[in-house]
């Protein structure tokens, strides 16, 4: 039955709940600058390219077809992409706004413009590498960065090394340690330093008696 049905009459089925349901769009996860998008009534939702940095909720009206009161509180569920914003932690929908297919991203030796990520390229010590997020504004050249692209403060960012180092084998890949998030990563000139500097995170990179050799870089990046 529906919140605040005081009779207790049982409803056979919640279709009068569903047609109230209307999908909204917010600019973060508190419900700022809510915008009605979809069907109402329609209990599904394709995302759209508009929706690309918004998180996706429903608002929903509790509607009994034979309580009294009929309607109870109006239901705002701002994020769907987690338990705490209506949603579930465990199901595959990824935590967070909906991504912008739209963004690329690069990682780079400083000094070069050569995009390392998802390369073989052996990372160097002592050597500072960083990353650039970029997306095409009309007028520009399609798939390809031109000045004025970049997108990279509109995000938050965090490195992860990826593989297994090279010659020992005794290192794993994961989340660089968040003392690095947002910021250029300089590879340290020996392995020990690279184990103090990397390592740490929750769900963390281990840097073996090797060092870095034979990982490659990738970033998670997510919009502020």
């Amino acid at each position: 039955r529906a919140s605040g049905d005081k009779d207790g009459d049982p409803d056979t089925d919640n279709a009068a709940t569903k047609l109230t349901g209307q999908w909204r769009r917010y600019s973060d996860q508190n419900g700022s600058n809510p915008e009605e998008i979809g069907t109402k009534g329609s209990d599904t939702y394709e995302i759209q390219a508009g929706d690309a940095d918004h998180y996706i909720g429903i608002k929903i009206t509790p509607t009994t077809t034979t309580g009294d009161p009929a309607v109870a509180t109006e239901l705002l569920l701002k994020d769907l992409s987690t338990d705490a914003g209506g949603g579930a932690d465990g199901d595959d929908i990824p935590e967070g706004p909906v991504v912008d297919e739209n963004v690329h991203v690069v990682i780079y030796e400083s000094g070069s413009t050569t995009n390392l990520l998802g390369t073989s390229t052996p990372l160097k010590t002592n050597t500072t590498y960083k990353v650039l997020l970029w997306k095409d504004k009309e007028g520009g050249t399609a798939g390809k960065y031109d000045t004025g692209e970049e997108v990279t403060s509109q995000y938050d960012y965090r490195w992860k090394f990826v593989g297994t180092s090279a010659i020992a084998g005794t290192g794993t890949g994961g989340i660089v340690n968040e003392s690095w998030n947002d910021k250029d990563l300089v590879i340290p000139v020996t392995n020990a330093e690279a184990k103090t500097a990397f390592e740490g995170a929750d769900g963390g990179v281990t840097v073996g008696t090797d060092g870095v050799q034979g990982f490659g870089l990738s970033i998670d990046y997510r919009r502020k």
